[in-house]
């Protein structure tokens, strides 16, 4: 027997009169167009649009307007909220609705599924529980819906830790089977259940997501379109709300260094080709033995020059629809924004001491955060593992985000931006350095938390997204 879930339209769903004829729908980019609708089809709407009702309670009230040789019509128009995702599903135990089932994306399509009572299923690894809007959410990047649940679903979700079936949860829970069987059904239309043992059938998408960690695949589907139906893009969320962080971070209070500027000009008539930089490009990490040849201030001052500097900055201009000061440096930047921010950890320079600094893309001097400590001594340790060094190296930047500078922008994409944008500075930073004859190495990770307190900065504020080592070449 089909079980009878009750329906809603998500609350997500806008229905508005655009004129007298024409009622339109809109849920995360779908749209329906309903030319004069009957009273029948006005009340359908209404219904779902304020409760949860079965089919065969939907059907009944439209009937009830349109007459009963109208069930067609009334299907056809189910059919037509079904395709378009705006249909949500509700499964009732002991008389609270024990979850509900919204589609988050156009490519969901709801499937009834056949479970024998005694086959065993678990939780996916991928699946997750959060508050959203007051309301526990279970969510998973594998599906494109997510699920609704109240304290009954909780309890049954709790038994899923571990592989058990319909059967058992009813012996437990004294909950029909039906109802358990519908639970199941959605849970597995949203790619949150996973059988045990595994379907042979599975066994090619088994390969492939073990090579996934939860993280990665759920940074990877929240980041793009297709499996969320939160806003994307340049939203600009917080505008008239919070101000936006200015182009440039604010002074730091410690000692200044002036850095030495090149000539430009002269460079770009005298610089290596361009394409013999790009194509003898590559990490190094060989340095020059016993710092016989350390990196110098000048050396310093002409690769932060030609990789990082501000060039030109911009007021907003709302007119031309920029609400924020930007910037044009050396290094693209996603809508001009330039969130990022060099640290340059100083532990062998010739005319810089050991420590660590802020570089001031503006003005082009660096800035005394602190002196050699243990916090410090420790990245440059872990610099030496990341990168398999036998010794530290001259210089370690520590390259860190003002979060809120590109999340006031950016919904959805923001720490994705954020990467873009290291990775255009990562190769503007080799470029550079290998134009100069110099030895650079990106690093593949870091402690945020110990440079934060390196720094004296707020973690959630701004720390370290990436790191890049420098130095002299060996012979």
């Amino acid at each position: 027997m089909k079980y009878p879930y009750r329906l809603s339209f998500k609350k997500t769903l806008e229905i508005r009169e655009d004129g007298p004829d024409l009622l339109i729908m809109r849920s995360s980019g779908s749209a329906l167009r309903m030319k004069n609708p009957s009273p029948g089809v006005r009340e359908l709407l209404n219904t779902l649009h304020g409760t949860q009702q079965t089919e065969d309670g939907l059907c009944n009230l439209f009937t009830a307007r349109e007459g009963a040789f109208q069930t067609a019509k009334f299907w056809y128009y189910l059919e037509q909220f079904e395709d378009k995702g705006f249909l949500s599903r509700g499964v009732i135990l002991d008389d609270h609705c024990g979850c509900t089932l919204i589609p988050v994306s156009s490519g969901f399509k709801f499937t009834e599924v056949a479970i024998a009572p005694d086959k065993k299923f678990v939780l996916s690894r991928f699946a997750y529980c959060r508050n959203h809007d007051g309301r526990m959410v279970i969510e998973s990047p594998l599906g494109h819906a997510k699920l609704e649940i109240g304290s009954k679903g909780a309890a049954l979700m709790a038994e899923l830790a571990t592989a058990t079936s319909i059967f058992g949860i009813s012996q437990k829970f004294k909950w029909g089977k039906a109802e358990i069987h519908a639970f199941f059904t959605l849970l597995l239309n949203m790619k949150a259940l996973e059988a045990r043992p595994m379907d042979e059938a599975d066994g090619a998408q088994k390969t492939a997501l073990a090579q996934w960690d939860f993280h990665d695949l759920l940074f990877h589907t929240r980041s793009r379109a297709g499996r969320h139906n939160t806003p994307m893009g340049g939203t600009f969320r917080f505008l008239e709300k919070i101000d936006p962080l200015p182009a440039l971070k604010p002074k730091m209070p410690g000692k200044r260094i002036v850095l030495f500027k090149p000539d430009i000009e002269m460079l770009i008539k005298e610089d290596l080709p361009f394409t013999q930089v790009l194509e003898t490009r590559q990490s190094i990490r060989e340095y020059s033995q016993n710092w016989q040849t350390p990196l110098t201030i000048d050396q310093v001052g002409e690769f932060l020059f030609r990789s990082a500097r501000v060039k030109s900055i911009h007021d907003p201009d709302p007119k031309r629809g920029s609400y924020y000061q930007s910037t044009t440096r050396p290094s693209p930047g996603s809508g001009a924004m330039h969130g990022l921010e060099l640290y340059p950890l100083i532990n062998e320079c010739d005319g810089i001491d050991p420590g660590l600094y802020h570089y001031d893309p503006m003005d082009h001097e660096l800035c005394l955060v602190s002196g050699p400590t243990k916090h410090t001594e420790k990245l440059l340790d872990q610099a030496c593992m990341a990168s398999a060094l036998q010794y530290e190296p001259g210089l370690l930047f520590l390259l860190t985000a003002r979060f809120q500078r590109t999340s006031w922008k950016y919904e959805s994409i923001a720490y994705s931006v954020m990467l873009k944008d290291l990775g255009a500075l990562y190769q503007t930073l080799y470029l550079v350095a290998t134009a100069m004859g110099l030895a650079p190495c990106a690093i593949g990770a870091g402690d945020s938390d110990l440079f934060a307190s390196a720094a004296g900065l707020a973690y959630y504020v701004e720390t370290t997204i990436g790191e890049f080592l420098l130095g002299s070449r060996g012979a």
